[in-house]
């Protein structure tokens, strides 16, 4: 396993509706206690909450798409955090650290366009059905990737930061990134990934943190690299043996098997 060799190990999982009930969403909340045990930060994402963001009248299977696509905007950002250089110099100690103790996470992402984009991605980032219903002073961590072109406004980005830090009451620690991509002329996404919600893994007794240093990058023609770090586990409940034998049985969704063909 990845855990064993010291990698930081990240698991975005997508949770069933709440209409498919019984088998599916004992499997599902079984499978999540046995996959907590091989890593360090899990993202879980109910469908529900993503299909909230199609239109109403939204076709099926266009539905089911555009759910899939944040999944993919939201994992790609955590990546290109990681490996894409950028605008600002990121402290990948900081990143590693809030995912080593990282427990339950959630993200979230938004767009802005025209004048306010920044703030306006924010919004629609804080706005988002992922984060219904949760308090930003409950996370420890949050890293909020920035993505714009070239005109990107940085006292935009700095004051979309201190707002962040003002929403979650100082206690979390903030881990901002920049990316300039031509193709995002006058229109910015804002990525949000909130670590540590829902999880007794990190000391309660936080102390207010500042937003991390932003520091301009250079150029030293190396690849940035996240340092392996040590294997962390939480103390989690035996599941029945039973769970085992049910693997084979698990029915797939039709719009899973039309895109397995």
């Amino acid at each position: 396993m990845a855990k064993s060799v010291g990698a930081v190990v990240v698991a975005v999982v997508s949770l069933p509706f709440s209409f498919e009930i019984g088998r599916r969403q004992t499997n599902a909340r079984n499978g999540l206690l046995m996959l907590q045990q091989h890593t360090d930060t899990l993202i879980t994402v109910p469908n529900d909450r993503l299909l909230q963001v199609a239109p109403r009248n939204l076709p099926i299977e266009m539905a089911f798409r555009l759910a899939d696509d944040i999944l993919r905007q939201g994992i790609q950002g955590i990546s290109e955090l990681i490996t894409q250089p950028g605008l600002i110099n990121v402290d990948f100690s900081h990143i590693k650290n809030m995912m080593l103790n990282g427990g339950g996470s959630l993200l979230a992402i938004g767009t802005g366009k025209g004048e306010n984009r920044v703030s306006d991605a924010l919004e629609h980032a804080l706005h988002h059905p992922m984060l219904e219903s949760i308090d930003l002073e409950d996370a420890s961590g949050i890293i909020a990737n920035f993505t714009g072109g070239h005109d990107l406004p940085f006292f935009e980005v700095t004051e979309a930061l201190n707002t962040l830090q003002e929403k979650s009451g100082g206690m979390a620690e903030i881990v901002p990134g920049i990316i300039c991509d031509d193709r995002m002329e006058d229109r910015v996404q804002v990525i949000l990934v909130l670590t540590g919600i829902g999880t007794t893994a990190l000391d309660p007794q936080r102390v207010k943190r500042p937003v991390a240093v932003m520091t301009p990058a250079e150029d030293t023609g190396k690849e940035a690299s996240l340092p392996p770090g040590n294997s962390y586990q939480e103390n989690i409940p035996d599941v029945h043996p039973e769970l085992a034998a049910a693997q084979s049985e698990l029915d797939v969704p039709a719009f899973m098997r039309r895109k397995a063909r």
